[in-house]
């Protein structure tokens, strides 16, 4: 028999615990919820051709004379902390069209706050007072795509080599989170597999994160629209996973 895909870690020994949604179906408040505001509608199973195979969700941002809908999907219960020798890490992918110049405004990876206004209305950087997340994300009048890491108000964001283009374009994104003490973990980004490389440098960007009073997290992604204009996101899946 051909083996399609490898077999969980956490099928080995229960080593590991995961949160994984592949959008075969789905259903808001169940171990997965939709986050929406403003015009932004829930999340829906996509039926656009090319999208189905599989099984994608649907984001849609929503069309008004109001900007800054948002849609997206998280894990209801947050179940992610770092802590010392459990490594945490992220996957999602993210298909990704810009409808309206640059105003399409995307966050994903791991959040205390995965909840409408996680991407600052007008601006559209990450919100950062409280939180604890570490995550991809793009904001308003920019194409590029940046990884940022952030506990209570220390945050740390880097701006990388990789851009959103206009048209349909996916993006596979990874983020490992590696304690190497009791309050201290590198944290390395992947796009499509490659690891994320500094707009200005070129040279990949590992963030060493202090995590010590960090909250617990959920795995999603969230998407924005800061003009009137709809915009739309498809997410493939959506995997969170940590040592126990």
């Amino acid at each position: 028999m051909t083996q399609l895909m490898a077999r969980s870690p956490a099928l080995m020994g229960n080593q590991n615990f995961e949160s994984y949604i592949d959008f075969a179906w789905y259903i808001t408040n169940h171990e997965w919820s939709s986050i929406l505001t403003t015009t932004g509608a829930a999340a829906t199973i996509s039926t656009t051709s090319g999208l189905q195979a599989g099984g994608w969700a649907k984001l849609t941002t929503g069309t008004t004379a109001t900007a800054n809908g948002e849609s997206g999907v998280s894990g209801v219960n947050k179940i992610f902390l770092p802590a010392s020798n459990k490594p945490l890490y992220f996957e999602a992918s993210v298909t990704t069209t810009e409808a309206n110049a640059t105003n399409l405004g995307f966050c994903a990876g791991f959040s205390s706050a995965h909840a409408a206004g996680a991407l600052i209305d007008t601006t559209g950087g990450l919100v950062v007072a409280g939180g604890t997340w570490v995550q991809f994300y793009k904001d308003l009048n920019s194409q590029n795509i940046y990884v940022a890491c952030s506990v209570a108000t220390t945050q740390q964001a880097t701006k990388t080599s990789t851009t959103v283009p206009a048209a349909a374009t996916n993006f596979v994104f990874g983020i490992e989170i590696v304690p190497i003490s009791s309050t201290v973990a590198d944290v390395t980004y992947t796009i499509n597999g490659v690891q994320a490389k500094d707009n200005t440098s070129l040279l990949p960007v590992k963030h060493q994160w202090v995590y010590t009073s960090a909250i617990a997290m959920s795995a999603g992604v969230n998407t924005k629209g800061f003009s009137t204009t709809n915009e739309v996101t498809y997410v493939d899946y959506i995997y969170g996973g940590q040592k126990r």
